[in-house]
């Protein structure tokens, strides 16, 4: 959630309220239910079946499949997106590919102000279903240091980067968080 907000700050030029708000308001309906699912189900399960659904949006959107950034499809990669994130953290591969064809500064600026949202909804989730305490807090503080390093760093490499270069980062990156989840899911049974 820090680093989003970082993130927000740092491209709130490029911020598009009006494309982003269907993907939050989708983000709603995913929170409500990873909320249910933590309540009833073991996540181990969900790890694998996100990670093989993640590992198939790569090749079909690798194979030419290019969601349009609209209405519809911003809903429902926010509900995929919050609902995943919450249960598996891995949420960034729904929404990130509606997003994989747009500049640079506008994925940077909408995709941290729809995961700054949906950061709460998940917290929000996790606290209501008992999944957020002590050691998550701990892990927090753990890791702060390495976040205010890591966006220091990406303020001087963003612009090396270019614009049409980045669909190809952001599927990779959705690849390997499809195989993170189902390592994750596997080691979990």
């Amino acid at each position: 959630m820090v680093l989003t907000i970082f993130m927000l700050l740092r491209n709130r030029g490029a911020l598009q309220v009006r494309e982003v708000r269907f993907a939050i308001g989708g983000g709603v309906g995913g929170m409500i239910l990873a909320g249910i699912t933590l309540m009833l189900i073991s996540p181990a399960g969900f790890e694998l079946a996100f990670g093989v659904l993640i590992l198939i949006g790569v090749v079909l959107s690798a194979g030419g499949l290019r969601p349009a950034l609209n209405a519809r499809n911003s809903i429902l990669a926010g509900a995929a997106s919050t609902y995943m994130g919450t249960i598996t953290a891995v949420g960034g591969p729904p929404i990130a590919l509606i997003y994989q064809n747009q500049k640079g500064p506008l994925v940077r600026a909408n995709m941290s102000a729809f995961f700054l949202v949906a950061s709460f909804f998940s917290i929000a989730a996790l606290l209501v279903s008992g999944y957020l305490g002590q050691r998550e807090l701990q892990l927090f503080a753990v890791t702060f240091p390495g976040v205010l390093i890591g966006f220091w760093l990406s303020g001087k490499l963003v612009n090396r980067m270019p614009f049409d270069g980045l669909r190809p980062v952001i599927l990779g990156i959705a690849a390997v968080a499809g195989v993170a989840a189902l390592v994750r899911g596997l080691m979990s049974l």
